[in-house]
Order: C-alpha cells, then structure tokens, then sequence
C-alpha cells in the first residue's frame, strides 16, 4: 500500500510531538523529585553527585543544611562553594532515571523491542 507524503509527515509530526511532551514531562518530574530530595536528604543526594562535580581525589562535605557544598583536596585544602553544580547534577541523575520509563514506551518486555 502506497502511502502518501501528507499522511508520512503527519505522522512524524505526531511522533515529534509526542517526543516533546515525553520530555517535558521527564524534566518536570525530575526537578520536583530531585528538589524534594535534596530538601529531605542532602548530604546523601550530594554524595552520589560526588565524582562529578570534585576534581578526583578529593570528597564533597555539605553542611547538615546542604547550605554549603564544598569539595576538600586530600592535603587538606578546599575550594570555592559548588552547591550550584551539585543541585545541577543532583536534578540530571534525577531526569535521567525519569526519562528512562518514557523512552520505553511501545516497547516490549523489559524494553526490548518487539
């Protein structure tokens, strides 16, 4: 059966469009679940952030806020206040574990295709 440009386009339009709302979706869902477990538990979100935003060798401290996120170089030393990139990148883990369950729809068993 011979389809025609019309119904092709149309259905990449559809498709794209689902696309998008899957993502917003995703992003939305990922900034309220990573803020409100930063706002729960801090310094245990801001530790598997850790070897992203520290340079290697060094640890992340938080204060028991999370007000302050500081990474300390083994001699001892400290840098400047990273909070920012941690919540980033706290907010990133969270979308990437959100967006997984969208990108599996119209899939089959265990994400595989069918």
């Amino acid at each position: 059966m011979k389809k025609r440009p019309l119904e092709v386009g149309i259905f990449f339009l559809i498709i794209l469009i689902m696309g998008l709302f899957g993502s917003l979706y995703s992003f939305l869902f990922a900034e309220v679940a990573g803020r409100t477990a930063l706002q729960l538990v801090p310094a245990a979100n801001f530790k598997l952030v850790e070897k992203y935003v520290c340079p290697a060798g060094a640890s992340l401290e938080t204060e028991k806020t999370g007000a302050s996120v500081i990474c300390r170089a083994p001699d001892g030393t400290f840098g400047a206040n990273l909070r920012p990139q941690a919540v980033s990148a706290v907010i990133q883990i969270y979308f990437g574990h959100c967006r997984r369950p969208v990108s599996c729809l119209g899939r089959g068993r265990l994400g595989h295709a069918r």
